[in-house]
């Protein structure tokens, strides 16, 4: 059995296997947005269909609402990730600090 049928197989038997593409790379998370590797982690982020406006009133919204999730163990953390990507400052987002990450 060659790994890309070992896959599949765990991938039938588990909900949190990873998804198999067509071309048969292995993707942890293909509904997400963003990929940033900080210090040698690949981490993925971001709802696909939503769209990020740094120095809104969304924004606003957005930062307010992620500023209380706690931090990760083993960073960097995707809402860390996130939260750059909108620009937040404390509970306010600004648009000139948000940082731009390439898609998938």
């Amino acid at each position: 059995m060659n790994t890309i049928q070992n896959l599949a197989r765990v991938n039938s038997n588990r909900d949190n296997a990873p998804f198999i593409a067509k071309d048969g790379a292995v993707m942890k998370n293909p509904g997400k947005k963003y990929t940033a590797t900080v210090n040698g982690k690949k981490r993925s982020f971001g709802a696909k269909g939503y769209s990020i406006s740094p120095g809104t009133s969304k924004g606003d919204n957005y930062c307010a609402r992620s500023s209380g999730i706690k931090k990760c163990q083993d960073p960097p953390c995707a809402n860390d990730l996130s939260r750059k990507a909108w620009g937040c400052v404390g509970k306010k987002s600004v648009a000139s600090k948000a940082v731009k990450y390439q898609r998938k």
